[in-house]
C-alpha cells in the first residue's frame, strides 16, 4: 500500500511537472543577472571618474597606476582576444581598450562564462534551454554563483538555513525567498532542471566543448571554495560528463523535486529539506528528500579572481592568500592581470541588488533588471545614462553620495579580506529593503520605488568598486 501511495504521488508530481513546463513556456521568460550589462559597465566607469575627479590624492594615484598597467585611460591594451560564444555584444565590448575598456568588459564577463555545466534528463549544457527553445526560457548557470543568501525567513515565514558550508551561502532553490510560496520562479526552475547534476571536473570534461573561462583550467566547483568554504565536492565520475560519483562524498544535484536521483538524504528545518549531507550515501527513490546543490556565495567567487589571479597571478590556487606569490607583482603586473580585478568587481554590482541578497529568481527579479537597464518604455534606466549628464530618470550616479558612503563604511581599502568588504555591502542591500522608505522593489513595481532603490544601489556599487580599485593597488604596493 505504501508503494502504491508513493507511486500515485509520483504520478501526481509528473502531472504537475507538465503543467509547470507549459506555464514556464508561456509566462516565465527570465535570465538571471543583477544589474544588466550597461548598468554593470556604468558603475565600473563611474567609480573611475569619481576617483579621478573627486577622489583623495591616494585614490587618484591608485587609478593612475591602473591606467599605466592597461596602457592608458581609453587607449592601450584590449580586455581579451578570447571570444565567448554566448554574446556578440560582449565580444564587441571585450575589444575596448585601456582602463575604461578593461573595466567595462570585466564588469560583465562573469555573466558570460560558460564554466558551470549541468546534466539533466534532456541535455548536458552550460545553460538551461527548455527543450532547446532558448527564446522562451534560458538561464546561464554561471549566474547562480552571483548571490549571497542573507534571508532569515522565506516569503511564507519559514526559517531558512543559509550557512550550511559558509558564513552565508549562495543561491539554493529551497533556501530562496520564494520557495514554498506557490508556483514561483524558484520552484519552477528547480523542477525544470530535472535533478541536474553539476560537472565537478570541468577541465577534464569531454562533453563540455563550448566551455569558456577567464582562467586556465577553470573549475568553479573547486575554484570558488574560498574563505573557508566546506562545500563537499567529491570525486568525479559518470564518464565524460565528470558529474561525480553517487557515493555520499559530494552533493551536486540542483534539485530533487522530481526524479529523485541525488544520493544523500538531507534533514528538514521548519518543514523544508535544507540541511544537506546529514546521512551521506542513503537514498530513497520515492521520497524527495535527497541533497541539492547550494552554490558558493558571490564573495567567494570574487575572492578567487582577486586573490588567486589578480594578486597572485595563479601561482598557488590554494584557496588562501599566499603573500610570497604577491611579492614583486606591484612591478610586474600586466594588463591581463588587471582583467581579474575588473572581473571581481562584477560581484560588487551583484551585492547591491535586493533580489541577489534576498535570494530569489522571482519577486520582480527580471522586471527590475530590465527597468534599471532602460529596457522599459518609460525612459527610466541607469543603463542608458549619458556620462556626466543630468537626466533625473537615468543619471542615478551622485558623487556626493559616494563620498559620504565611503566615509560611512566600516571596512575600507585597508581591510585585509575582500569578502568582508563585499559582505558589508550585501548587508546594506539587505537592510535597505527592510529599513529604507519606499525601497522595496521585490513587492512594488512603481517607478518611484524603483528609482529610490536604484539610486541607493548604484551609488553603493560605485562606492564598493572605488574601494576595490584603491585596495587592489595598495595591497600590491604593501607586498611589493
Amino acid at each position: 500500500m505504501l508503494f502504491l501511495n508513493n507511486l500515485n504521488k509520483k504520478i501526481r508530481q509528473w502531472c504537475v511537472l507538465s503543467i509547470i513546463i507549459f506555464l514556464a513556456c508561456a509566462y516565465f521568460p527570465v535570465q538571471v543577472y543583477a544589474f544588466y550589462d550597461n548598468s554593470h559597465m556604468n558603475t565600473s566607469e563611474d567609480a573611475i571618474v569619481f576617483m579621478e575627479t573627486r577622489g583623495t590624492i591616494q585614490q587618484r594615484w591608485c587609478i593612475d597606476y591602473l591606467k599605466t598597467k592597461t596602457g592608458g585611460r581609453k587607449t592601450g591594451s584590449a580586455f581579451s582576444d578570447q571570444k565567448s560564444g554566448d554574446s556578440e555584444e560582449f565580444n564587441l565590448i571585450r575589444q575596448e581598450q585601456g582602463l575604461i575598456g578593461n573595466a567595462r568588459a570585466g564588469a560583465i564577463v562573469p555573466d558570460y562564462f560558460q564554466d558551470f555545466w549541468w546534466y539533466d534528463t534532456t541535455e548536458h549544457n552550460w545553460h538551461f534551454d527548455l527543450a532547446g527553445a532558448s527564446k522562451f526560457y534560458q538561464n546561464n548557470y554561471t549566474s547562480y554563483s552571483h548571490f549571497m543568501n542573507l534571508i532569515r525567513t522565506n516569503y511564507e515565514g519559514k526559517k531558512v538555513v543559509a550557512n550550511n558550508f559558509n558564513d552565508y551561502d549562495g543561491y539554493s532553490y529551497n533556501g530562496s525567498y520564494g520557495f514554498d510560496s506557490g508556483l514561483g520562479y524558484d520552484i519552477t526552475v528547480a523542477t525544470l532542471m530535472n535533478n541536474a547534476m553539476l560537472t565537478i571536473d570541468l577541465p577534464n570534461c569531454t562533453e563540455c566543448e563550448e566551455k569558456y573561462s577567464m582562467v586556465p583550467d577553470g573549475n568553479p566547483a573547486i575554484d570558488y571554495k574560498q574563505n573557508g568554504s566546506t562545500t563537499p565536492v567529491g570525486s568525479p565520475g559518470k564518464g565524460g560528463y565528470k558529474i561525480g560519483n553517487q557515493d555520499g562524498t559530494n552533493y551536486n544535484c540542483f534539485s530533487d523535486t522530481f526524479g529523485n536521483n541525488c544520493p544523500d538524504i538531507g534533514s528538514k528545518s521548519d518543514g523544508i529539506y535544507q540541511i544537506p549531507n546529514t546521512t551521506p550515501g542513503d537514498y530513497s527513490y520515492f521520497t524527495s528528500d535527497e541533497d541539492w546543490v547550494i552554490m558558493e556565495p558571490l564573495d567567494n567567487a570574487a575572492t578567487f579572481y582577486y586573490n588567486e589571479w589578480f594578486l597572485e597571478g595563479g601561482a598557488s590556487r590554494n584557496s588562501q592568500k599566499d603573500y610570497s606569490s604577491i611579492k614583486g607583482r606591484y612591478y610586474s603586473l600586466s594588463s591581463q592581470d588587471v582583467n581579474y580585478l575588473t572581473a571581481a568587481i562584477h560581484y560588487a554590482g551583484d551585492a547591491n541588488v535586493q533580489i541577489h541578497i534576498w535570494n530569489t529568481l522571482g519577486f520582480n527579479h527580471a522586471a527590475y533588471e530590465e527597468w534599471i537597464e532602460g529596457l522599459k518604455d518609460d525612459n527610466y534606466g541607469y543603463g542608458k545614462r549619458t556620462l556626466g549628464g543630468n537626466d533625473p530618470k537615468r543619471n542615478f550616479e551622485d558623487y556626493d553620495l559616494v563620498e559620504a558612503y565611503i566615509r560611512g563604511r566600516a571596512n575600507d581599502y585597508s581591510t585585509d579580506r575582500l569578502d568582508v568588504l563585499l559582505t558589508e555591502n550585501a548587508f546594506l542591500t539587505y537592510l535597505a529593503r527592510e529599513n529604507r522608505d519606499n525601497s522595496d522593489i521585490m513587492l512594488n513595481e512603481d517607478n518611484s520605488t524603483r528609482k529610490t532603490a536604484a539610486i541607493y544601489a548604484v551609488n553603493q556599487a560605485i562606492t564598493t568598486i572605488a574601494i576595490m580599485y584603491e585596495k587592489a593597488v595598495l595591497e600590491l604596493r604593501k607586498n611589493r
